[in-house]
C-alpha cells in the first residue's frame, strides 16, 4: 500500500476519521447484533 506523504498532519486526520467511521459502523452493527441476540434468548424463555 503505497501512499504520497502531502503532510503527516493531513495523513493523519485522514486516518482519524477513517477509524471514527469505522468504528461507528462497528458499534452500531454490534449493538444490532446484540439487541436481536437478546430478543433471541428473551423470546426463547419458557413462561412461567
Amino acid at each position: 500500500m503505497k501512499k504520497v506523504h502531502l503532510r503527516p498532519d493531513e495523513d493523519l486526520t485522514e486516518f482519524h476519521s477513517y477509524c471514527l467511521g469505522w468504528s461507528a459502523m462497528a458499534r452500531s452493527r454490534l449493538t444490532a447484533t446484540s439487541a436481536s441476540w437478546l430478543q433471541a434468548i428473551l423470546l426463547r424463555q419458557p413462561p412461567e
